[in-house]
């Protein structure tokens, strides 16, 4: 399952969220690289439940449960900058992250980064840790359901949510001009 939600982060939570990050990205403190991940194959940053990630957090909760069940319970936030030629390769997201919502906090106007969701949702009987990788061989592993797919291109504050089953995507970001960036918030539930 998965659902598209427009303003579920207010623009003044973003932009606050946005800054507190940058503010931690330009002393180059407490983030770290990540290198080869489903996040990029590029020198990004990435950081876990800043608080201005959590400002909202409440309302966003009730949203979510309302729309996905109570038996989920909210674990942590998690922001990340993708830089020029970040990829998402397709994967699921690993154990423990059942329920996913990614939000825009921070996007150059006229250059989105889409983010395409499978129609077809992963058997788990057939998962397997390669699934959860992001490497380049699931475009292997995931290519029927790279086939049916619907793409969402998000503005600031909005956000998509999707159950652990649900394959997912973003080709490689290009910026226009040099030090364009994109910058998401994740928000984990787990089953209870």
């Amino acid at each position: 399952m998965k659902k598209f939600y427009k303003n579920i982060l207010s623009q003044e939570a973003a932009n606050d969220s946005y800054h507190s990050f940058m503010q931690i990205v330009l002393k180059d403190s407490n983030t770290y690289y990540e290198k080869e991940t489903t996040a990029t194959e590029y020198k990004t940053y990435a950081y876990g439940n800043l608080p201005a990630t959590l400002r909202e957090m409440d309302s966003i909760d009730k949203i979510i449960k309302n729309d996905f069940g109570q038996h989920y319970e909210f674990t942590h936030s998690y922001i990340r900058l993708y830089p020029d030629q970040s990829i998402l390769n397709p994967h699921v997201d690993s154990p423990g992250l059942d329920l996913t919502l990614t939000v825009n906090i921070f996007s150059v106007e006229n250059n989105p980064y889409p983010i395409h969701f499978s129609n077809i949702p992963l058997d788990m009987k057939e998962l397997t840790v390669e699934h959860t990788s992001g490497t380049k061989n699931c475009y292997n592993l995931f290519q029927k359901h790279m086939k049916d797919y619907e793409t969402y291109v998000t503005e600031i504050g909005d956000g998509v949510c999707c159950t652990r089953d649900i394959p997912h995507w973003r080709d490689r970001y290009k910026v226009k001009e040099l030090g364009e960036h994109f910058v998401q918030v994740f928000y984990h539930w787990k089953v209870i």
